[in-house]
């Protein structure tokens, strides 16, 4: 059928790809970061693009594909317009950028982020145990709550980066964490500047 034939030219067509891209070594393997690049001046849809993409980040961490690998990765490309899927993250061609964009889905960031965001848990249930209205401000406390927010701030900005803002803003949820970042920046800079005023 003409569909048979359409997946056998395919298949074609991706072994073909692969013996242009493998290299030299023993057996022959294709460096991932060469496979956005390429999709990257494809004509293919940009929903099946990042579906690769997305695939080859989390099932094969960016390392090199031997034939079958390959040949596997580029099934999706089989996949019908009705499996239509939007990525979590957005393509990206450079080797370093996909590595960093790797780690804000890695379990890592979300331990770091978990271990953040309770020592500010922490430092705030201090304050208020030690809160005393006949007490002059603590200037070093309110430089680290400064700095907590500033890096609330910069997380979602690295998160809007590495999704893309298409689809980072598409999720109240992010809205929501974006809100309260940059709302909780305001609240420590007019804290500072009351502060400041005051103890002119």
């Amino acid at each position: 059928s003409s569909v048979q034939k359409r997946l056998f030219r395919r298949r074609v067509a991706v072994r073909a790809a692969f013996e242009v891209l493998k290299t030299s070594s023993e057996p022959p393997v294709v460096p991932a970061h060469k496979i956005p690049e390429v999709l990257d001046g494809t004509s293919l849809p940009e929903w099946k693009k990042m579906s690769i993409a997305e695939r080859l980040r989390v099932h094969y961490d960016s390392q090199p594909l031997q034939l079958d690998d390959f040949m596997d990765l580029f099934k999706l490309l089989d996949l019908p317009s009705s499996a239509k899927k939007r990525p979590t993250y957005r393509l990206l061609v450079n080797p370093f950028a996909t590595s960093v964009q790797r780690f804000f889905s890695s379990s890592i960031y979300l331990r770091i982020s978990l271990i953040v965001s309770l020592s500010n848990v922490v430092l705030i249930a201090v304050q208020l145990t030690t809160l005393d209205e006949r007490t002059k401000p603590n200037f070093a406390v309110l430089i680290v709550n400064l700095c907590f927010g500033t890096l609330y701030l910069l997380e979602q900005i690295a998160l809007i980066w590495a999704h893309g803002a298409t689809y980072y803003f598409t999720s109240l949820l992010s809205w929501f964490d974006c809100f309260i970042a940059v709302f909780n920046m305001v609240l420590r800079f007019v804290e500072l500047g009351l502060i400041y005023s005051n103890v002119r």
